[in-house]
């Protein structure tokens, strides 16, 4: 079977599973409170319309499939996985004041912000529940427990650290690494750790297996700051307006207060950024080539990720499909 066909296949025993737990658990609810999750999800009236790519659910069956696990066998771990990934995007949403998710309007927007934060507890809790249901001897699925809940605990951390950044002055670039493991590399961490601790590894490789997920989410995190700016809205789905009006401190943002006077006096001469602030920053960005010391962090992250994970997954029979994957992850145009 070609590598496409069995991540299509992923992808849409993915969306079976996860409808499976939505209909399993709001089978006596109000009608409007399960289309709120449906609609997070990317499902409206029964059709798949903006689901998002799965990624992070699709390298941990392909991460399974590598290391010889049946990947099926592993759906309820995906399926949560996604589910925390989902949760933490309703309630950043809200804390980032952020319009628009996927091409249309947050939950927030939508529902308000009260409504927001209980689906966004609500879908928390759908995660909890449905890794209950990995079909593995106990102690297997009590360190995929210990693990995923680890990974939403440095996600919580990585999320505070990113929102009290936004009015410390002197951020360094250590400072937005702690805060990227958390808030990015948490999630990839745990989707390769469970697949190494289903795979039966020992205590002490599934770490090897969770640091690699940690590096992984670096050259995200540095990629998606650089298409936070200068990516193509309609791609991204998200103004690359944003992430300068709201403070954010991402990779460029961080290499510009530390290197470029201008762009650090105006950042801090004014408490809000008016449009014509925002158009500034960035034609002082783009004078000073930050896109480009942007793509070159984010390629050397890259070959460190890639020769790391030569050495976890290259031996292993069945590591296409989780390259094939990763290739279309980190090969975002930038």
């Amino acid at each position: 079977m070609l590598e496409h066909e069995i991540i299509g296949q992923m992808r849409t025993a993915i969306d079976l599973e996860l409808r499976e737990c939505v209909t399993t658990h709001f089978g006596a609810l109000p009608m409007e409170f399960k289309s709120m999750v449906e609609y997070q999800m990317g499902w409206e009236n029964g059709t798949s319309t903006s689901p998002g790519k799965r990624l992070r659910p699709l390298i941990l069956l392909s991460a399974c499939h590598a290391l010889g696990v049946d990947w099926q066998l592993a759906l309820p771990a995906a399926a949560a996985i996604e589910l925390v990934h989902n949760f933490s995007l309703v309630h950043d949403d809200i804390q980032d004041h952020s319009e628009t998710r996927r091409g249309k309007p947050t939950i927030w927007v939508r529902w308000g912000e009260a409504q927001a934060i209980n689906l966004g507890d609500t879908i928390f809790t759908l995660a909890n529940l449905t890794l209950l249901n990995l079909p593995f001897a106990a102690e297997k699925a009590l360190d995929c427990t210990r693990s995923m809940q680890n990974a939403i605990f440095s996600l919580t951390q990585g999320q505070y650290l990113d929102l009290a950044n936004e009015s410390i002055e002197n951020i360094s670039i250590e400072d937005y690494w702690n805060m990227v493991a958390g808030k990015t590399g948490a999630l990839f961490s745990t989707c390769l750790e469970i697949a190494a601790r289903l795979a039966g590894n020992t205590i002490e490789k599934p770490q090897k297996y969770a640091d690699l997920g940690l590096q992984l989410g670096r050259v995200f995190q540095v990629q998606d700051d650089y298409l936070g700016i200068w990516g193509n809205d309609l791609l991204t789905g998200k103004s690359t307006e944003s992430d300068i009006s709201s403070r954010k401190k991402t990779f460029p943002i961080i290499f510009a207060l530390e290197n470029l006077p201008e762009f650090r006096e105006v950042w801090f001469t004014r408490k809000q950024f008016s449009p014509s602030d925002v158009a500034h920053l960035k034609r002082i960005l783009d004078h000073n080539d930050i896109h480009q010391v942007t793509k070159m962090e984010a390629n050397q992250l890259y070959q460190e990720f890639m020769k790391n994970y030569e050495v976890l997954f290259g031996n292993t029979e069945n590591k296409s499909i989780l390259q094939s994957i990763l290739q279309d992850l980190l090969g975002r145009e930038i």
